[in-house]
């Protein structure tokens, strides 16, 4: 294997996203840049300088489209992961690898997987207010129950959550596998056949968004190629990052915040 280094990594994320566009597009299936890469579009017209991943965005009915579907093309270079298809997978968000690459995070002694784009997913959120706070408590309780049980990443935080989370894991494997994650999922469309009018990923922090505002996209450029973003991207980013996306955040921030070593198969 040949190690891989930031920009041969960035060229296979962006075939990996060429390749979800060109399916999108021929499946009639809504997405958009999101989270840092939708800042490096508007901002950028790409990459933000010291980002290295892609972000999507899909609504749920989208995504479990793409979910049933991405897979079974005779391209098996590109694959989608996703928890209902391995219940060791310990995220609720998912990913598509291209297998021709192996990635380790955050080093070679780290999780093993493959390089990657990163597609979160937007669920109905209930219109009263005390009603989404108590969905998103159990929510996040029950993604970070799911996390712990598959023991894939090493504790972290200050020393009284490291020995609480050594102290769960052999607890929570004794629960079936996956059994934190099914209840997750049954929780998070608990609104799925119900028209409200906010939407939200559960998985990251931030604000509900009007369904509108993510609804209606518009071809923005990305490196040297167009892909979609929300017409209303406002809400949403000032909701999560809590400055607007049109400034630069002060020089000390501007440092790059995942570490993997990516290495080419062949």
């Amino acid at each position: 294997m040949r190690q891989m280094t930031i920009e041969e990594v960035k060229m296979e994320q962006l075939n990996i996203l060429l390749d979800i566009q060109r399916f999108c597009e021929e499946n009639a299936l809504t997405w958009w840049l999101d989270y840092g890469s939708l800042i490096g579009a508007l901002r950028h017209n790409g990459y933000i300088p010291w980002d290295d991943d892609i972000d999507i965005g899909m609504f749920r009915g989208d995504f479990d489209i793409f979910k049933q579907q991405y897979n079974k093309q005779a391209n098996s270079r590109y694959k989608l992961e996703f928890t209902d298809d391995d219940l060791s997978y310990p995220y609720v968000f998912a990913k598509v690898y291209d297998m021709e690459t192996t990635l380790y995070e955050p080093d070679i002694n780290g999780y093993k997987c493959h390089v990657y784009v990163d597609i979160f997913i937007y669920d109905n959120v209930p219109d009263d207010e005390r009603e989404f706070k108590r969905m998103r408590r159990k929510l996040g309780v029950l993604r970070r129950l799911h996390t712990h049980q598959t023991n894939v990443f090493k504790p972290t935080g200050n020393i009284l959550k490291r020995v609480a989370a050594a102290v769960a894991r052999p607890i929570l494997k004794l629960f079936p596998k996956g059994y934190f994650y099914k209840r997750y999922d049954s929780k998070v469309r608990s609104y799925d056949n119900v028209d409200t009018k906010r939407i939200m990923n559960f998985h990251s922090p931030g604000v509900p968004v009007q369904r509108t505002d993510m609804l209606n996209t518009k071809p923005a450029p990305f490196e040297e190629y167009s892909f979609p973003v929300p017409c209303s991207p406002d809400e949403h980013l000032f909701g999560r990052y809590g400055f607007p996306y049109t400034e630069l955040p002060p020089e000390e921030d501007r440092v790059r915040r995942h570490s993997f070593v990516a290495f080419y198969n062949n």
